[in-house]
């Protein structure tokens, strides 16, 4: 793929797979980099959707050219067949790269299961037929996906610039595709829950009306949401008092929810089937500057969920992550106590006032964990 420089009259976005530490008082939610996140994912989506357009009308195409391009092949295996004339028609038959890999692979697959016979032949033909149905079934989803996407994202950027006609539009096509999506949900729960276990939230209408709502919890417990899933919020064991008054206490809990943020990226980033090269070239020429990720997001694979049997892996990278996202956390004003018994004791240096905080926040960390 030729690369198309970036525009660099603009700012460049930060684009970042890791989800920031954010040292208290500030809790820790998402900031304006995850609507960057969000922005370029739907920008590499909208990418997919259309090369997978473009791969299910190529495979259309050799499922119309293979019936021919088999009876080539068998004539080719006849004694004394003109192998270079077969040759010469068989290549201008497939002339497209893509038709090629998708005949040659279905001629293979004949030729294994003994596709010679006047029956097996018929079998076959039947099969293509089929093959045929489901493909234009999926085609037209897609091409009906693409058409509806484009048009929600424009009505959306409308709507974000402020446009009132817009933002009203955008709220009519949502209540009108919720009552839908909700009423086939409510018919068809078997459906609604194999979608539901794997994924972390769903559309519901809410109401004003109690006995709806009751409905809704109900229906929504039902689904099992999120169920098939590792969990993406940490539990935290109830602890005495007010986190604002236990500094070590609200570290601990800003970085375990770093942590499983970034997490919950890598699994929204997971559905995203193109190479790399083409990723980093689509982001760069949308304007997005790729952050590399640190050190620890590497090593969070191999990480349970946050218990006490997990405690010793966590506090591992949780002092990495505070170093890395944090090189001078030992001034923040929490740990002024801390500095002040450090000079006491003779230990000045800013690694040893950093050990001694990161021993207050992982010793929090153990009375967290459930």
């Amino acid at each position: 793929m030729k690369r198309k420089q970036p525009n660099l009259s603009k700012k460049p976005k930060p684009f970042r797979c890791c989800a920031p530490f954010v040292p208290p008082p500030k809790p820790s939610t998402e900031g304006p980099d995850y609507l960057h996140f969000l922005d370029a994912l739907a920008l590499l989506r909208a990418e997919q959707r259309k090369r997978k357009m473009k791969e299910l009308l190529e495979h259309e195409q050799a499922l119309k050219l293979f019936p021919e391009a088999l009876d080539m092949f068998l004539e080719a295996l006849k004694p004394g067949a003109d192998l270079d004339a077969l040759q010469q028609k068989m290549g201008k038959l497939l002339k497209n790269p893509a038709h090629k890999k998708v005949v040659s692979g279905m001629i293979k697959q004949s030729v294994s299961l003994g596709s010679t016979s006047l029956e097996a032949r018929s079998l076959e033909a039947s099969q293509l037929k089929r093959d045929e149905k489901q493909l234009k079934e999926r085609q037209k989803h897609v091409y009906t996906i693409n058409r509806t996407t484009t048009a929600l994202e424009h009505i959306a950027k409308e709507a974000l610039a402020g446009n009132q006609e817009a933002f009203k539009c955008l709220f009519e096509i949502t209540q009108f595709t919720g009552a839908l999506f909700q009423l086939a949900s409510l018919a068809k729960p078997e459906l609604a829950q194999s979608l539901a276990k794997w994924s972390t939230t769903w559309p519901l209408l809410i109401s004003k009306e109690a006995h709806t709502s009751e409905t809704l919890q109900k229906h929504l417990a039902g689904l099992q949401l999120g169920s098939g899933l590792v969990r993406l919020a940490p539990e935290f064991r109830r602890a005495r008092g007010a986190d604002e008054n236990y500094p070590s206490r609200m570290w601990a809990k800003n970085a375990v929810q770093a942590i499983y943020r970034t997490r919950h990226r890598f699994l929204m980033f997971g559905d995203i089937t193109l190479d790399m090269e083409t990723v980093t070239d689509l982001l760069e020429r949308g304007g997005y500057d790729i952050e590399r990720s640190p050190a620890w997001v590497r090593r969070i694979s191999s990480l349970d969920v946050f218990s006490k049997g997990e405690l010793k892996a966590w506090t591992e990278i949780i002092r990495d992550l505070i170093r890395e996202e944090c090189p001078d956390f030992h001034l923040h004003p929490h740990w002024q106590n801390v500095r002040r018994t450090c000079s006491l004791q003779g230990r000045n240096t800013k690694g040893e006032i950093q050990n001694a905080v990161l021993d207050d926040i992982i010793n929090a960390l153990r009375t967290l964990a459930p």
